[in-house]
C-alpha cells in the first residue's frame, strides 16, 4: 500500500526509523543512502553489532549524526562486558534472546546488577564516537519486556533522551496489547516518550488519515538486496512503496 502525501495530515510530525545500523554491510549502504536522499530521517546504531566501525566511518562528516539514536542490544551477538549472568548466554558467549526474554530473571539479582553495566557499557561506546544520541531503543524491542523497562526509562531520564515506546496497534492478543498500553503509559507518564504513536510500515499505511495529529515513528530495516534493490529485510518487499513523505529534519516544527 502506498501512501499518498494527500492523505498525510501536516500536523503530524513523522519520524522514519531505520533500526540496526551496523549489523551488516548492506544494511549499513543502506541506511547511509537512506538517510543522504530523506527516504528517512532517523536511524539506531548498534554498538555491539559485526559492522559497527563501519557505520562509524559512514557516519563520520555524513551531515546526519544528529539524526542518530542508541540501539541497545541484549538479544543478539556478544555483550560488550564480561557478562556475569552466564545463563542468559549461548556456547559461543552470545545472547540467547529465548533466555533473555524470560520472567524468571525479574528476581536474579547476578542479573539485574550485570544488565546495568553492559547497558551503560554500550551506551559509552556510542557515546565514544562523538555522537550525541536523539533517542534510546532496543534489539527486538527487549526494553518493553517487564523486567527491563524500569532500567531503561531511569536510564532515558538521567540522560534526558527518550525512549522508544511499544507498538501502538492492537494485537489479536489482548493480554499483549493490554501489557503494551500499560508500557507506554509508563513511559509516557515519565515524559520520556520518543513518539505518540509506533508504527511499521504496514500499520501506518492503514492508520495514516485516523491520526490527525502528534509525532509518529515509523519503523523500518533498509536493506540492499542481490539485485541491488533498496526493500526492507523483514519481508524483502520494496521499501519506499510503503513510505509517506517526510520533513529530512524530524525536529522540524509541525506545519499547520
Amino acid at each position: 500500500m502506498t501512501t499518498s502525501k494527500d492523505n498525510i495530515d501536516q500536523t503530524v510530525k513523522l519520524i522514519i526509523n531505520a533500526d540496526d545500523y551496523g549489523i551488516s554491510l548492506p544494511v549499513n549502504n543502506a541506511i547511509d543512502h537512506c538517510l543522504k536522499n530523506s527516504i528517512i530521517n532517523s536511524a539506531s546504531v548498534m554498538v555491539n553489532a559485526p559492522h559497527f566501525n563501519d557505520a562509524c566511518q559512514r557516519i563520520s562528516g555524513s551531515g546526519y549524526e544528529e539524526l542518530l539514536g542508541i540501539h541497545i542490544n541484549l538479544t543478539e551477538f556478544k555483550p560488550v562486558t564480561d557478562f556475569a549472568c552466564k545463563e542468559v548466554l549461548d556456547d559461543k558467549g552470545c545472547w540467547n534472546k529465548d533466555k533473555i526474554s524470560h520472567f524468571r530473571l525479574l528476581n536474579n539479582r547476578s542479573f539485574t546488577t550485570a544488565l546495568k553495566k553492559e547497558i551503560q557499557a554500550q551506551v559509552d561506546i556510542f557515546l565514544s564516537t562523538g555522537l550525541v544520541p536523539a533517542h534510546i531503543n532496543t534489539h527486538h524491542h527487549c526494553h518493553t519486556f517487564p523486567w527491563m523497562l524500569p532500567f531503561f526509562t531511569d536510564l532515558s531520564g538521567r540522560m534526558q533522551v527518550p525512549l522508544r515506546i511499544a507498538l501502538t496497534t492492537p494485537t489479536g492478543n489482548r493480554l499483549k496489547s493490554f501489557y503494551r498500553s500499560v508500557s507506554n503509559w509508563y513511559i509516557r507518564s515519565r515524559g520520556l516518550a520518543f513518539s505518540d504513536y509506533f508504527e511499521n510500515k504496514y500499520t501506518y499505511g492503514e492508520k495514516a488519515g485516523k491520526i490527525k495529529n502528534g509525532t509518529v515513528e515509523i519503523m523500518v530495516h533498509p536493506v540492499f538486496n542481490e539485485q541491488n534493490e533498496l526493500v526492507d529485510t523483514l519481508d524483502q518487499k520494496p521499501l519506499q512503496q510503503f513510505l509517506p513523505p517526510i520533513s529530512k529534519n524530524p525536529n522540524a516544527k509541525k506545519t499547520s
